[in-house]
C-alpha cells in the first residue's frame, strides 16, 4: 500500500518521513527479499541508542494531532481480540499487540524476541534488545514494565 501510493519503498518512505526526524545518532537499514521489496514486518535494523532515541520520538508523536498520532493512538487500541488462553496479550492494534494482562501500553514485538512497549501515560518505554535465547522473554519484560509505571509518570 505505501509503496503503490508513494512510489517509493517501505525503507525510503520511512527514511524520508520518520527516520530522519527521530535524529539518529547512526545510519539504519531494512533487509528485503529477492526482489528487493522491504521486509516491512521484521527486518528493520538499528542501534540500540537510536531505538531509544526512536521510543521518545514515538512517545512524542502518539501526543501530536495528525495523521501519524492518530495511526500511533488507533494502534495502540485493540482492533482484533485474541482469544487464546493464558497468552499475554489479548488484543491486537495496527501492527502492535494491545491489552497485555500484566502491564499497559502498546507492545512491539520484533525479530528473535526483540520488544518496544510505550505507554504514553507515563512517559515511558522499555526496550528489549537482543535474541530470543539471551536475558529475559516478554512476560518478564511486562512484569518490569508493570512495575515502573506504577511509580508514575517518568
Amino acid at each position: 500500500m505505501i509503496e503503490r501510493s508513494t512510489d517509493m519503498s517501505v525503507a525510503a518512505y520511512f527514511d524520508t518521513t520518520i527516520w530522519r526526524a527521530v535524529r539518529p545518532a547512526y545510519a539504519a537499514h531494512w533487509e528485503a527479499d529477492r526482489e528487493g521489496a522491504t521486509l516491512a514486518d521484521a527486518g528493520f535494523q538499528a542501534r540500540f541508542e537510536d531505538w531509544g532515541r526512536f521510543a521518545a520520538w514515538l512517545l512524542e508523536a502518539f501526543e501530536r494531532p495528525g495523521c501519524f498520532g492518530d495511526y500511533l493512538r488507533a494502534a495502540g487500541r485493540t482492533q482484533i481480540r485474541i482469544r487464546k488462553k493464558g497468552g499475554l496479550f489479548r488484543g491486537y492494534g495496527y501492527q502492535w499487540r494491545t491489552d497485555n494482562r500484566l502491564a499497559p501500553g502498546s507492545w512491539g514485538l520484533g525479530y528473535a524476541g526483540q520488544v518496544l512497549a510505550l505507554n504514553p501515560k507515563t512517559g515511558k518505554a522499555p526496550i528489549k534488545f537482543g535474541y530470543v535465547k539471551y536475558g529475559r522473554n516478554a512476560r518478564d519484560l511486562a512484569e518490569i514494565f508493570r512495575d515502573w509505571n506504577a511509580a508514575g509518570r517518568r
